[in-house]
C-alpha cells in the first residue's frame, strides 16, 4: 500500500517508520502532562506532513524530493493541469483535515491530563523517539542533500566552456522539436511493437543519436530544455546563463517558441526571454488562432492543434525572416496521455499513455513531412529530440521502460537526406547544443556540453561530466553576467 502511494521503503524510510509507530505507542500507553502533550502532537504532526511530502514528491518523480520538486515551487505551478490528479488532490485534502486531529485529540481540553510521576524514561521515550523518527524522515534527508551538496568548483571551470559560436558555412534555419517524455526507449520493437512507426522513418533519414542519456539536473521539462540550450544541469539560476537562444539570436536569427500549455508555467516564459526570443507563444497566445479555442484539454492544447499552428507560423517565420529558429514542445504524452484524436490507439486501446505515443509519432513526423514537403524545406533543418526520459506519474508504461537501458531521442533531419547514420557514442542532453551548431552552419561550444561528433574530446571526458555532474557548480557569483 505505501508503494502505491509513493512511499518508498528504502532503508532510512522504513527506520523512521518504525521509531515512529514505537513513539505512537508508547506515548498512547502513559500519562503526560498538558505540555508534553502539545509538544509531541507538534513533533508527530510534523514528521506526518513530512511523510507525506515525501510521498507526494516521489509519485511525480520516483526519487522522492529531487530538484524537480525545489524548481517548482521556486517558480510556481500555475496552468498545471490539476483536473488529473484530483484524486490526488482530494485525498491529500482529507489526510490533512483528519490526521491533525487525530493526533492532537488528546491534547483538547477536556482531556488534559495532570502532570504525573512517571519515571523519567518512560515520560521523554516517546519524544525522542519522534525526534529519532524525524531525523531518519526521508523528507528531511532529501532537503538535507539539496541544501548541502558536495561541490568541486575547480572541476566545473575546468570542464566549463563560455557559449560562443562562429559561421562555418550557410546558415539554415532551425526547427527544433521538444517531445514530451519521447524517449527513444519506446522505440524498442520488443516491448512497443508497432508503436513507433514514422518517427523510425525518419529517423532512417536522419543523423540519430541513439545513446544519449539522461544527466542528474536535466529530467524534467524545463531542465531539459536547460541541458539541451545552455549545456547544463539546472542550477538554481541557471536561467541567466547565455545558450543557444541567445548564440543564435547575437547572430541575427528571429526566434519564437510554441508551446500549448501556459507559457508561464514553471518559468518558461522566463528562461525563454532571457534567451532573448522574439515570440513565446503558449496557451493564451494561441488560443485566439485556434478554429475551436474549447478543443483543449487541462493542461492545454492538444498536438494536432499545437503542430498545426506552429507549421502556419513556420511558413510566415520562412517567409519574413531570412534566418529564424522556431522551437515547439509537445505536451500530449505528458504523464498519462491525453492524445486530442480518441480513434487513435495502440494494441487494445487500453493503456491512454501508448496511445498518445502512437499519435505523437503520427503527428510529429506528419509535421516533418509536411516540411520537408514545403518550398522552404531546402534552407531548414529539423530536431526531433526528447525533453526528458519519461516520469513515473500515471504512466503504467514506465515498468516496461525500466527493463533496457533508457536513452534520449535526439535526431538531426537535413535538407535531401537520403541515407540517415547511426552516432552511438555516449553524451547527455547536455551535448545537444553544441553538437547541433555545425548542422546549422556554426561552430562553436556550449556549457558542459561536447559536440559529439568531434574529435577533440575524449569519451572519458563528456563521462567524467556524466558521472560527476552534481559536483560541477560554479561559485555564486557565476551567472551574474
Amino acid at each position: 500500500m505505501l508503494n502505491r502511494i509513493g512511499l518508498t521503503l528504502s532503508l532510512t524510510t522504513s527506520t523512521s517508520l518504525v521509531l515512529f509507530a514505537a513513539s505512537l505507542y508508547t506515548f498512547k500507553s502513559s500519562q503526560h502532562p498538558a505540555s508534553e502533550k502539545s509538544l509531541f502532537g507538534l513533533l508527530s504532526l510534523s514528521a506526518v506532513i513530512l511523510y507525506l511530502a515525501f510521498s507526494l514528491a516521489n509519485f511525480f518523480t520516483g526519487k522522492g524530493i529531487d530538484a524537480s520538486v525545489i524548481y517548482h515551487l521556486h517558480f510556481g505551478i500555475a496552468g498545471a493541469g490539476f483536473n488529473e490528479f484530483l484524486p490526488l488532490i482530494l485525498l491529500t485534502s482529507v489526510f490533512l483535515v483528519c490526521v491533525p486531529l487525530l493526533l492532537f485529540r488528546n491534547s483538547l481540553p477536556e482531556s488534559i491530563s495532570p502532570a504525573t510521576n512517571l519515571p523519567v524514561f518512560h515520560r521523554f521515550l516517546p519524544l525522542v523517539l519522534t525526534f529519532l523518527a524525524l531525523f531518519f524522515n526521508p523528507a528531511v534527508s532529501d532537503l538535507w542533500h539539496l541544501r548541502n551538496p558536495q561541490t568541486d568548483t575547480r572541476a566545473f571551470y575546468h570542464y566549463y566552456h563560455t557559449p560562443h559560436m562562429e559561421r562555418v558555412s550557410q546558415p539554415m534555419n532551425l526547427v527544433y522539436i521538444y517531445a514530451e517524455s519521447l524517449e527513444r526507449t519506446w522505440f524498442d520493437e520488443t516491448l512497443f511493437p508497432g508503436l513507433i512507426n514514422g518517427l523510425r522513418d525518419l529517423e532512417r533519414k536522419s543523423t540519430s543519436f541513439t545513446n544519449i542519456r539522461q544527466a542528474e539536473g536535466a529530467g524534467w521539462t524545463m531542465a531539459g530544455m536547460i541541458a539541451s540550450q545552455c549545456g547544463l544541469p539546472y542550477f538554481f539560476s541557471s536561467n541567466l546563463a547565455p545558450g543557444l537562444g541567445r548564440l543564435l539570436h547575437e547572430n541575427g536569427y528571429y526566434l519564437a517558441f510554441y508551446s500549448g500549455d501556459d507559457s508561464d508555467f514553471a518559468g518558461k516564459s522566463d528562461f525563454y526571454r532571457s534567451q532573448c526570443f522574439d515570440r513565446i507563444l503558449g496557451r493564451q497566445e494561441l488560443r485566439p488562432l485556434m478554429e475551436n479555442p474549447s478543443h483543449q484539454y487541462s493542461w492545454g492544447l492538444y498536438d494536432e492543434t499545437l503542430l498545426e499552428l506552429a507549421y502556419t507560423g513556420f511558413e510566415r517565420l520562412s517567409e519574413e525572416h531570412p534566418s529564424f529558429a522556431q522551437f515547439i514542445a509537445t505536451m500530449d504524452t505528458h504523464g498519462s496521455g491525453n492524445p486530442g484524436d480518441k480513434s487513435l490507439s495502440y494494441s487494445d486501446g487500453s493503456c491512454s499513455n501508448l496511445n498518445a505515443l502512437a499519435s505523437a509519432d503520427i503527428l510529429i513526423s506528419r509535421f516533418v513531412n509536411r516540411i520537408r514537403s514545403s518550398p522552404y524545406s531546402n534552407k531548414t533543418v529539423i530536431v526531433v529530440a526528447s525533453d526528458h526520459l519519461a516520469q513515473p506519474f500515471l504512466n503504467p508504461s514506465v515498468k516496461l521502460l525500466k527493463q533496457r537501458e533508457r536513452r534520449n531521442l535526439f535526431l538531426i533531419n537535413e535538407p535531401a537526406s537520403l541515407q540517415g547514420r547511426t552516432v552511438e557514442r555516449p553524451g547527455t542532453t547536455l551535448d545537444i547544443g553544441p553538437t547541433l551548431l555545425p548542422f546549422i552552419g556554426f561552430a562553436g561550444r556550449i556549457g558542459l556540453g561536447r559536440n559529439l561528433l568531434a574529435r577533440d574530446y575524449s569519451t572519458e571526458e563528456t563521462e567524467f561530466i556524466y558521472r560527476n555532474i552534481t559536483l560541477l557548480r560554479p561559485d555564486l557569483d557565476f551567472f551574474r553576467f
